[in-house]
């Protein structure tokens, strides 16, 4: 239900259903994380702190490029750039992917270069 609130941009509805599922003692998992990098970038920045920091869950590819394409979408390239740079581990091309498509939508065409060499060229 999370997911589908999330995907539908209900990100109220997906908040109240994640605050009953933990009043229920009901544990998240890493996909329950994924719902939260839909939209709003307040709650996708919190949500992303707090499955590591609350709940033990570390960060999948999947976690690292959502969070890059909310940043992203949101015209927050240079914060996107920023995450990729400073990732714990070695950036996906998921990740890069997520950053070349933002720089897509915001006109960005010197860093755009930039990922693409490195998608292309390098192999991230």
């Amino acid at each position: 239900m999370i997911n589908a609130f999330g995907i539908n941009g209900m990100f109220e509805e997906a908040l109240d259903c994640f605050d009953k599922m933990i009043s229920q003692d009901l544990v998240p998992n890493s996909v329950t994380f994924v719902s939260f990098f839909l939209g709003n970038i307040k709650e996708g920045r919190k949500q992303f702190e707090s499955m590591t920091r609350d709940y033990e869950i570390a960060p999948e590819e999947e976690h690292y490029a959502c969070l890059v394409d909310l940043l992203g979408r949101t015209g927050e390239i240079g914060e996107a750039k920023s995450f990729i740079d400073n990732m714990p581990v070695k950036p996906m091309t998921s990740a890069w992917g997520a950053l070349l498509n933002a720089c897509r939508i915001h006109k960005e065409v010197n860093l755009a270069e930039e990922i693409a060499e490195k998608l292309f060229f390098h192999g991230t």
